[in-house]
């Protein structure tokens, strides 16, 4: 019986000890400046039937393409720092860009926030031509934004462009603030997917299941975040990205570049809430192998992946992230890298609209 005791004091002494608690994490974040355009939290839900057809592991989705905002995504908890901070400033504009060629889905959410929060919006976008097609850019108009074309895709000049536009508006009276790109690779992308990861873990906890393996699509702040939370709760589970592109702000030629620059991300945010913890580039697991041809180029194992999620479980994904996660996941759980008796959450991230510009790879 001594024995018994003695292992398990053993076991107890090796588990990791948390830096702080889920609590104490919150308080923290609670002290930043928040604009509550979410509906939160949002669904767990149990993916019985496409378990039973992968014949593998229990496998969960979190629903945070049900945030509420414009079809919803987990950038949207980002953006509600984003226009905590705006609205603490006193901006009364906002000011987002991106490229004509493919409406993102950060400027289609922070144009219905502005919306929503009673304020003016400039749409910014880089290119010759738009192709208004593009659900984006539908959804970008019905919330009331201005759309400025600029001819060129280098993302300092366009910076550049919305600062001196902000400039302008200051000297006719207004109150801009603008929403660069750069911000949902850093601590504001990190903030979303830190709270996404904390609600998360309640609900885990309520239904009494364990988690083995948490994946998510991400190059950038949303893998930030949850590796950031996994590091300071001292959690077992692995946290996995699949990238859906294979290069961000800066050229990521290969895989030792992207950890590092994803490290960093963690590290800024743990800076900017004080936690006394640092993410290296070997916590951070990420895989460049289901990019395919390119960002926005659909592969034929995302749209495998969209039509078996649909028919086994009724829930959309999109072709750009969530379908390329989903196919990495996949095919990891097929080449047995996942055990059979293992518990897995996929976090769907949002990006919904985006699959009606695929219609016709996917029809038969």
């Amino acid at each position: 019986m001594r024995a018994q005791n003695d292992s398990a004091e053993q076991e107890e002494v090796m588990r990791p000890v948390p830096l702080l608690s889920r609590n104490e994490l919150r308080s923290l974040m609670e002290r930043l400046p928040r604009a509550r355009i979410d509906h939160t939290p949002t669904p767990l839900q149990d993916c019985r039937h496409l378990s039973e057809v992968l014949g593998g592991p229990r496998l969960l989705i979190k629903r945070d393409d049900l945030t509420g905002l414009a079809f919803g995504g987990t950038k949207t908890r980002s953006i509600g720092y984003i226009m905590g901070e705006a609205l603490e400033r006193g901006a009364d504009t906002i000011i987002v860009f991106g490229f004509a060629r493919r409406v993102s889905n950060h400027c289609r959410l922070v144009i219905s926030a502005a919306a929503k929060l009673g304020m003016k919006s400039l749409l910014v976008l880089g290119g010759r031509e738009l192709d208004k097609r593009q659900t984006n850019v539908l959804l970008c108009t019905l919330a009331g934004t201005e759309v400025r074309l600029v001819d060129t895709e280098d993302i300092p000049a366009l910076g550049a462009f919305c600062s001196d536009l902000a400039s302008q508006l200051r000297g006719a009276g207004q109150r801009p603030y603008v929403v660069g790109m750069d911000m949902f690779y850093g601590s504001y992308g990190a903030l979303g997917s830190m709270e996404c990861l904390l609600e998360l873990l309640d609900q885990l906890d309520d239904l009494d299941c364990a988690v083995d393996h948490v994946y998510v699509c991400s190059q950038g702040g949303t893998h930030a975040g949850l590796v950031l939370t996994k590091k300071a709760l001292q959690l077992p589970a692995e946290v996995v990205a699949i990238s859906s592109m294979p290069a961000g702000l800066r050229a990521w030629p290969g895989r030792v570049e992207l950890h590092a620059d994803i490290a960093g991300w963690a590290n800024g945010l743990a800076e900017v809430l004080g936690l006394g913890v640092t993410v290296a580039p070997s916590d951070v697991v990420n895989f460049l192998e289901y990019v395919g041809e390119g960002y926005g180029i659909a592969t034929p194992e995302c749209l495998e992946a969209i039509r078996l999620v649909a028919s086994s479980e009724g829930i959309i994904l999109d072709p750009l992230y969530t379908a390329k996660g989903m196919a990495g996941l996949i095919d990891h759980v097929r080449r047995k890298r996942i055990a059979a008796d293992k518990t897995i959450v996929f976090i769907h991230t949002g990006g919904t609209p985006t699959l009606f510009d695929y219609g016709e790879l996917l029809l038969p």
